[in-house]
């Protein structure tokens, strides 16, 4: 059985703060976690999120306030399915960060930009190409951190602090 790693985000910004309340979640940001290069099993060093201004790789801790605490969780999958879900959000890399998708994560209406992205729903958006469905009747642009964060189909694995 293979797994795909998500990491949830404790944020301290007061843009974290903002999406924590209107979401009723102290989670406030969302990524997928690499596995690690010398052992599948384990979440690496490496993630790709949506972040201002576009969709990127990056080491783990870089960007987030110091003391932030992230949640990794696996969710169980097939080879294919993570195959499909890791190549398909490497394909998103450089796309822009979708602003106004945020604001309608904020709002409650659908600004949704199909060519950029905003985190939870980069992710949902992969998962579902995998064929990996957390949730049901949802279009991406609805998707909120703590959404994800709630599904019964992972598993916690590890927490970090950056």
């Amino acid at each position: 059985m293979s797994k795909i790693f998500i990491g949830y985000y404790y944020g301290k910004s007061w843009i974290s703060k903002l999406i924590q309340l209107r979401s009723l979640s102290q989670i406030s940001h969302i990524s997928a976690f690499l596995p690690d290069r010398n052992n599948e099993e384990k979440p690496g060093n490496f993630v790709i999120e949506a972040w201002m201004p576009k969709v990127r790789e990056i080491r783990w801790c870089e960007g987030h306030k110091k003391g932030t605490l992230i949640d990794i969780y696996e969710i169980p999958c097939t080879e294919k399915q993570q195959d499909c879900f890791y190549q398909g959000i490497k394909g998103e890399l450089g796309k822009g960060y979708d602003l106004r998708g945020f604001l309608s994560f904020i709002r409650g209406r659908d600004y949704n930009n199909p060519n950029k992205w905003f985190c939870s729903e980069l992710i949902y958006y992969c998962l579902n190409n995998a064929k990996i469905d957390l949730l049901q009747n949802v279009e991406p642009w609805q998707v909120w951190p703590k959404m994800l964060h709630i599904s019964p189909r992972q598993k916690f694995c590890e927490r970090r602090r950056v």
